[in-house]
Protein backbone atom coordinates (compact mmCIF):
# COMPACT_ATOMS: atom_id res chain seq x y z
CA UNK A 1 0.00 0.00 0.00
CA UNK A 2 1.25 3.52 -0.75
CA UNK A 3 2.02 5.71 1.89
CA UNK A 4 -0.86 8.10 2.38
CA UNK A 5 0.50 10.68 3.69
CA UNK A 6 2.92 11.59 0.88
CA UNK A 7 0.18 10.66 -1.69
CA UNK A 8 -1.66 13.82 -3.35
CA UNK A 9 -5.44 11.98 -3.06
CA UNK A 10 -7.33 9.27 -4.58
CA UNK A 11 -7.52 8.54 -8.50
CA UNK A 12 -10.63 7.20 -9.52
CA UNK A 13 -10.50 5.64 -12.80
CA UNK A 14 -13.45 3.42 -15.68
CA UNK A 15 -11.62 1.17 -17.65
CA UNK A 16 -12.76 0.58 -21.13
CA UNK A 17 -12.15 -1.22 -24.93
CA UNK A 18 -12.24 1.13 -27.83
CA UNK A 19 -15.80 0.34 -28.50
CA UNK A 20 -17.10 1.33 -25.12
CA UNK A 21 -17.22 -1.99 -23.05
CA UNK A 22 -16.26 -2.10 -19.32
CA UNK A 23 -12.57 -3.75 -18.94
CA UNK A 24 -12.31 -5.84 -16.10
CA UNK A 25 -9.84 -7.65 -13.87
CA UNK A 26 -7.08 -5.04 -15.09
CA UNK A 27 -3.93 -3.99 -13.24
CA UNK A 28 -3.45 -1.22 -12.66
CA UNK A 29 -0.53 0.97 -11.13
CA UNK A 30 1.25 4.22 -10.95
CA UNK A 31 4.49 4.15 -12.59
CA UNK A 32 7.31 3.23 -10.09
CA UNK A 33 4.91 2.84 -7.52
CA UNK A 34 4.06 -0.26 -5.61
CA UNK A 35 0.29 0.12 -4.94
CA UNK A 36 -2.04 -1.83 -7.32
CA UNK A 37 -5.56 -1.64 -8.16
CA UNK A 38 -7.38 -4.32 -10.13
CA UNK A 39 -10.79 -2.81 -12.09
CA UNK A 40 -14.16 -4.14 -11.02
CA UNK A 41 -17.28 -5.48 -12.99
CA UNK A 42 -17.96 -2.05 -14.23
CA UNK A 43 -14.18 -0.82 -15.22
CA UNK A 44 -13.77 0.95 -11.89
CA UNK A 45 -10.66 1.06 -9.64
CA UNK A 46 -9.06 3.91 -7.25
CA UNK A 47 -5.26 4.35 -6.81
CA UNK A 48 -3.51 6.74 -4.11
CA UNK A 49 -1.60 9.31 -6.70
CA UNK A 50 1.82 9.65 -5.67
CA UNK A 51 3.37 12.98 -4.48
CA UNK A 52 5.70 14.38 -7.37
CA UNK A 53 5.69 16.93 -10.29
CA UNK A 54 5.64 16.21 -13.93
CA UNK A 55 3.18 14.04 -15.75
CA UNK A 56 2.28 10.48 -13.85
CA UNK A 57 1.33 7.61 -16.11
CA UNK A 58 -0.13 4.47 -15.24
CA UNK A 59 1.04 1.10 -16.22
CA UNK A 60 -1.86 -1.16 -17.21
CA UNK A 61 -1.66 -4.98 -17.61
CA UNK A 62 -4.60 -6.61 -18.94
CA UNK A 63 -4.40 -10.32 -19.70
CA UNK A 64 -1.73 -10.55 -22.58
CA UNK A 65 -1.36 -6.88 -23.34
CA UNK A 66 0.09 -4.18 -21.33
CA UNK A 67 -0.60 -0.29 -21.87
CA UNK A 68 1.42 3.01 -21.11
CA UNK A 69 -1.62 5.87 -20.32
CA UNK A 70 -0.86 9.29 -19.33
CA UNK A 71 -3.17 9.62 -16.28
CA UNK A 72 -4.96 13.01 -16.63
CA UNK A 73 -7.24 13.94 -13.72
CA UNK A 74 -10.59 15.99 -14.74
CA UNK A 75 -13.37 17.49 -12.06
CA UNK A 76 -15.24 14.04 -12.95
CA UNK A 77 -16.05 11.64 -10.39
CA UNK A 78 -13.81 9.13 -12.12
CA UNK A 79 -11.66 9.53 -15.40
CA UNK A 80 -12.66 7.81 -18.43
CA UNK A 81 -9.34 5.47 -19.36
CA UNK A 82 -9.87 4.21 -23.59
CA UNK A 83 -7.35 1.06 -23.31
CA UNK A 84 -6.09 0.94 -27.15
CA UNK A 85 -2.92 -0.32 -27.97
CA UNK A 86 -0.77 2.96 -28.72
CA UNK A 87 -0.60 2.08 -32.46
CA UNK A 88 -4.96 3.87 -32.30
CA UNK A 89 -6.96 6.32 -31.46
CA UNK A 90 -10.07 6.05 -29.65
CA UNK A 91 -13.17 8.05 -30.88
CA UNK A 92 -16.17 9.07 -30.07
CA UNK A 93 -18.26 10.92 -32.57
CA UNK A 94 -21.39 13.16 -31.64
CA UNK A 95 -24.29 13.88 -33.92
CA UNK A 96 -27.19 16.26 -33.91
CA UNK A 97 -29.67 15.02 -31.01
CA UNK A 98 -32.71 15.00 -33.53
CA UNK A 99 -30.97 13.16 -36.41
CA UNK A 100 -30.85 9.12 -36.12
CA UNK A 101 -27.26 7.55 -35.41
CA UNK A 102 -25.71 6.21 -38.28
CA UNK A 103 -25.14 2.51 -38.66
CA UNK A 104 -22.04 2.95 -40.37
CA UNK A 105 -18.86 5.32 -39.75
CA UNK A 106 -16.19 5.51 -41.80
CA UNK A 107 -12.42 6.66 -41.04
CA UNK A 108 -9.07 7.46 -42.36
CA UNK A 109 -5.59 8.44 -41.48
CA UNK A 110 -3.57 10.69 -43.23
CA UNK A 111 -0.15 10.95 -42.05
CA UNK A 112 2.10 14.06 -42.27
CA UNK A 113 5.15 14.41 -44.18
CA UNK A 114 7.66 16.60 -45.18
CA UNK A 115 5.75 16.78 -48.87
CA UNK A 116 1.93 17.48 -47.27
CA UNK A 117 -0.79 14.26 -46.51
CA UNK A 118 0.08 11.01 -47.41
CA UNK A 119 -2.62 8.31 -47.39
CA UNK A 120 -2.86 5.76 -44.83
CA UNK A 121 -5.18 3.64 -42.94
CA UNK A 122 -8.86 3.40 -43.97
CA UNK A 123 -11.26 1.63 -41.98
CA UNK A 124 -15.69 1.32 -40.84
CA UNK A 125 -17.15 0.82 -37.74
CA UNK A 126 -21.09 0.22 -36.62
CA UNK A 127 -21.65 2.22 -33.65
CA UNK A 128 -20.11 6.31 -32.32
CA UNK A 129 -17.29 4.44 -30.35
CA UNK A 130 -14.44 3.03 -31.97
CA UNK A 131 -10.52 3.04 -32.47
CA UNK A 132 -8.70 4.20 -35.18
CA UNK A 133 -5.78 1.57 -35.79
CA UNK A 134 -2.82 0.20 -37.31
CA UNK A 135 -0.70 3.99 -37.22
CA UNK A 136 2.75 4.07 -37.26
CA UNK A 137 4.96 6.49 -34.96
CA UNK A 138 4.21 10.04 -36.68
CA UNK A 139 2.07 12.65 -36.98
CA UNK A 140 -1.29 12.32 -38.42
CA UNK A 141 -4.94 14.30 -39.41
CA UNK A 142 -8.03 11.54 -39.20
CA UNK A 143 -10.70 12.53 -41.36
CA UNK A 144 -14.49 10.84 -40.20
CA UNK A 145 -17.65 10.39 -41.98
CA UNK A 146 -20.82 9.14 -41.34
CA UNK A 147 -24.33 9.00 -42.63
CA UNK A 148 -26.14 12.68 -44.06
CA UNK A 149 -23.31 14.58 -42.10
CA UNK A 150 -20.47 16.67 -42.93
CA UNK A 151 -16.97 14.94 -42.99
CA UNK A 152 -14.66 16.20 -40.03
CA UNK A 153 -11.38 16.43 -39.50
CA UNK A 154 -8.96 16.14 -36.79
CA UNK A 155 -5.50 17.22 -37.01
CA UNK A 156 -2.47 17.20 -34.69
CA UNK A 157 -2.65 13.25 -33.63
CA UNK A 158 0.30 12.40 -32.63
CA UNK A 159 1.70 8.59 -32.17
CA UNK A 160 4.78 7.62 -30.72
CA UNK A 161 4.40 4.15 -30.32
CA UNK A 162 4.72 3.70 -26.87
CA UNK A 163 1.84 5.59 -24.83
CA UNK A 164 -1.95 4.34 -25.69
CA UNK A 165 -3.62 7.98 -26.17
CA UNK A 166 -6.76 9.67 -24.67
CA UNK A 167 -10.24 9.38 -25.76
CA UNK A 168 -10.69 11.91 -28.14
CA UNK A 169 -14.37 13.72 -29.39
CA UNK A 170 -15.38 14.83 -32.21
CA UNK A 171 -19.13 16.19 -33.05
CA UNK A 172 -20.44 15.85 -37.08
CA UNK A 173 -23.19 18.56 -38.20
CA UNK A 174 -25.58 17.75 -40.95
CA UNK A 175 -24.27 18.27 -45.01
CA UNK A 176 -26.67 21.41 -44.99
CA UNK A 177 -27.35 23.52 -47.78
CA UNK A 178 -24.72 24.57 -50.68
CA UNK A 179 -24.42 28.07 -52.90
CA UNK A 180 -22.08 28.71 -55.44
CA UNK A 181 -21.49 30.63 -58.54
CA UNK A 182 -19.04 33.29 -59.97
CA UNK A 183 -18.21 36.86 -59.11
CA UNK A 184 -18.11 39.30 -62.30
CA UNK A 185 -17.15 42.52 -63.24
CA UNK A 186 -20.01 45.19 -64.33
CA UNK A 187 -18.09 44.01 -68.22
CA UNK A 188 -18.41 40.39 -67.45
CA UNK A 189 -14.83 39.60 -66.38
CA UNK A 190 -14.20 36.99 -64.05
CA UNK A 191 -13.20 38.70 -60.57
CA UNK A 192 -10.33 36.52 -59.08
CA UNK A 193 -9.15 36.63 -55.24
CA UNK A 194 -12.98 38.34 -53.93
CA UNK A 195 -14.21 37.55 -50.94
CA UNK A 196 -17.52 36.53 -50.60
CA UNK A 197 -19.61 35.90 -47.36
CA UNK A 198 -23.22 34.34 -46.56
CA UNK A 199 -24.21 36.08 -43.31
CA UNK A 200 -27.87 34.64 -42.27
CA UNK A 201 -30.34 36.99 -41.66
CA UNK A 202 -31.56 34.56 -38.39
CA UNK A 203 -29.38 35.89 -35.25
CA UNK A 204 -29.44 32.93 -33.69
CA UNK A 205 -27.30 31.06 -36.46
CA UNK A 206 -23.94 31.16 -35.61
CA UNK A 207 -21.28 29.83 -38.00
CA UNK A 208 -17.83 29.71 -37.86
CA UNK A 209 -16.32 32.36 -40.37
CA UNK A 210 -14.48 29.22 -42.13
CA UNK A 211 -18.32 27.63 -43.39
CA UNK A 212 -19.69 31.22 -44.31
CA UNK A 213 -16.47 32.80 -46.48
CA UNK A 214 -14.39 31.78 -49.30
CA UNK A 215 -12.46 33.67 -52.15
CA UNK A 216 -12.84 33.27 -55.96
CA UNK A 217 -10.37 31.35 -58.16
CA UNK A 218 -8.93 32.73 -61.16
CA UNK A 219 -11.66 31.97 -62.96
CA UNK A 220 -14.01 34.21 -60.53
CA UNK A 221 -15.67 30.56 -58.75
CA UNK A 222 -16.77 30.58 -55.83
CA UNK A 223 -18.73 28.25 -53.28
CA UNK A 224 -19.99 27.59 -50.22
CA UNK A 225 -21.89 24.79 -48.70
CA UNK A 226 -22.52 23.44 -44.96
CA UNK A 227 -25.18 26.10 -44.33
CA UNK A 228 -28.32 25.80 -42.29
CA UNK A 229 -31.57 26.50 -44.39
CA UNK A 230 -32.74 30.11 -44.32
CA UNK A 231 -32.47 33.46 -45.43
CA UNK A 232 -28.76 34.78 -46.44
CA UNK A 233 -27.60 37.93 -47.14
CA UNK A 234 -23.89 37.31 -49.28
CA UNK A 235 -21.60 40.25 -49.85
CA UNK A 236 -19.17 40.78 -52.10
CA UNK A 237 -16.05 42.29 -51.60
CA UNK A 238 -13.59 42.60 -54.51
CA UNK A 239 -11.00 45.33 -52.51
CA UNK A 240 -9.35 48.02 -54.08
CA UNK A 241 -11.58 51.08 -53.07
CA UNK A 242 -14.53 49.10 -55.07
CA UNK A 243 -17.59 49.36 -52.81
CA UNK A 244 -19.34 46.03 -51.46
CA UNK A 245 -22.15 44.08 -53.11
CA UNK A 246 -25.06 42.54 -51.47
CA UNK A 247 -27.54 40.15 -52.75
CA UNK A 248 -30.62 37.76 -50.48
CA UNK A 249 -31.32 35.10 -51.03
CA UNK A 250 -33.10 31.97 -49.27
CA UNK A 251 -31.77 28.66 -49.05
CA UNK A 252 -34.21 25.18 -48.28
CA UNK A 253 -32.97 22.33 -46.89
CA UNK A 254 -30.07 20.95 -48.55
CA UNK A 255 -30.49 22.98 -51.60
CA UNK A 256 -27.43 23.64 -53.60
CA UNK A 257 -28.50 26.58 -55.41
CA UNK A 258 -25.89 28.53 -58.14
CA UNK A 259 -25.67 32.32 -59.14
CA UNK A 260 -23.48 34.70 -59.85
CA UNK A 261 -22.43 37.89 -58.46
CA UNK A 262 -21.73 41.43 -60.06
CA UNK A 263 -19.37 43.19 -58.27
Amino acid sequence: MADVSRTLGLFRGLLEDGEARPVVGARISFEGEGEQATSGPDGAFGLHIPAGSGTAFLRISDRTREYRVVAARDDSARVRIVLVPPDGVPLRVLTPGSSPVPRRFGWQALRRTANGLEAGPVGEATAPRFAVRGLTPGRYALVVWAGPFLPIVHEGVEIDGSISLALVTLEVSLRGSSVAGRVLSRDGEPRAGALVTARPERSGIALPSGRTTCRTDAGGRWRIEGLPAGRYTLLTDVGGGVPSAEIATSLLEREERSMDLVA
